[in-house]
């Protein structure tokens, strides 16, 4: 088989017709519900990147801290304030509604009847409470790996895909009840155990959503994984992407595969998803949010070049625009979570924590116009193996970027 016909297989996926794609959002995570992140510095931000939505929690612990109690704290103005100006702007936030609550279940994952109704409690008090501003929300976060879970539901590896399935067919009723028109987001899904999703999807889990969240990080699936030369010079609006799409392949007729911890590996990832979904939910066309992805930058195993992490932004942003099935990206995250640089956690932002621009933030800035184009980019693969990717701007300009299969690494980005 030649390089170009499995290099067809592959782009197929994303070959089609250019379909309206004024419902794609693009975003960042933010911790202001954290209190991590200031509101004045998050909002600057948000402006310069020209994003359509951003990410944040209201922790339920918070909300109610004497047992059927629930106020809205100071703790959380800032954020009640960046929702209000958002809605302003016509930025759409995502509002995660999680963890556990120590009142119930011992604090952990819901599994209880009584935790199950109070968590109801919460979620319609949330929703109640942001009516008119906010219109799309997730339901807990990567309970597939256990997050939010006591150590001993940790130990008894990880939560359950139909206790799962249960809390969020409870918390959909109750998100409708108060908003018939907001998405309820389920899944907030980590890694890619097609085992879990298999268990969520018999359990219903389909049924309770309009749309499914993941976070597909391959960071760790090891080397190779190229690193981008120094600079990211700017052509034509967007940064000039560099590096090589896919490995070039021991033989010209060997299986062709995309390099692991790279963009294309993580579209294929999801290409996968999406097929499995569509078995486990025939009919639904179930649309994938990915609200959380990225790469490190700390210095230590797995981690890339500020030049790659930025080069790796706009490729994946890019291939995620050309699936129509796909509702909107949230890279994680804006800011530095520390000042430890062998910390992998404190080095997702696109800013440091004091606030000094990356090469991925000016990365996504570049990519404004063709992320909020009104059309989705189409795919192509050429007789020579070369992958281009076609994008028509709100202004009618159109932009091209193109890459070699054959592991050159150089992007080209060129206007039509």
């Amino acid at each position: 088989m030649s390089i170009r016909s499995v290099l067809c297989a592959f782009v197929a996926a994303c070959l089609c017709a250019t379909v309206e794609a004024a419902d794609f959002q693009f975003g960042v995570g933010v911790h202001v519900g954290q209190n991590r992140n200031g509101l004045a510095a998050t909002e600057k931000a948000l402006a310069q990147l020209g994003v359509t939505s951003f990410r944040d929690e209201v922790f339920w612990h918070r909300i109610e801290t004497k047992a059927g109690v629930l106020v809205f704290p100071d703790s959380l103005k800032d954020l009640d304030q960046l929702v209000t100006d958002a809605a302003k702007q016509g930025r759409r936030p995502l509002l995660i509604l999680d963890y556990g609550n120590k009142l119930y279940d011992d604090g952990g994952q819901i599994r209880s009847p009584e935790g199950i109704a109070a968590y109801v409690r919460y979620v319609r008090f949330v929703v109640r409470y942001f009516r008119g501003r906010v219109d799309q929300f997730e339901v807990w976060n990567e309970w597939n790996i256990g997050s939010g879970g006591t150590q001993a539901q940790k130990s008894a590896r990880y939560g359950s895909p139909q206790e799962y399935a249960a809390l969020l067919r409870a918390a959909y009723t109750a998100i409708k009840v108060e908003n018939p028109s907001a998405a309820v987001i389920g899944g907030a899904f980590a890694g890619y155990d097609y085992n879990w999703i298999d268990a969520f999807g018999r359990a219903g889990g389909f049924n309770s959503l309009d749309g499914f969240s993941i976070h597909p990080y391959v960071f760790s699936e090891g080397r190779p994984v190229p690193q981008a030369p120094t600079g990211l010079g700017v052509v034509t609006g967007i940064a000039h992407m560099q590096l090589a799409m896919f490995a070039r392949e021991a033989a010209a007729d060997a299986p062709f595969k995309p390099m692991r911890g790279t963009p294309e590996s993580a579209i294929q990832h999801l290409d996968e998803l999406k097929s499995r979904i569509d078995l486990l939910a025939p009919g639904k066309n179930v649309r994938i949010y990915i609200t959380e992805t990225g790469w490190p930058v700390h210095k230590g195993a797995l981690g890339v070049s500020e030049e790659t992490a930025a080069a790796y932004l706009q490729r994946f942003m890019l291939l995620a625009k050309s699936r129509p099935w796909i509702a909107g990206v949230w890279w994680y995250d804006l800011f530095d979570d520390g000042d430890d640089a062998q910390n992998k956690e404190h080095r997702f932002g696109l800013l440091a924590k004091d606030g000094t621009p990356k090469p991925a933030f000016q990365a996504l800035i570049d990519m404004q116009s063709l992320l909020a184009a009104p059309s989705r980019p189409t795919v192509a693969a050429g007789g020579n193996g070369r992958v281009t990717v076609t994008v028509q701007r709100a202004d009618g300009k159109r932009v091209t970027a193109s890459w070699l299969a054959t592991g050159e690494q150089r992007m080209e980005v060129t206007p039509q």
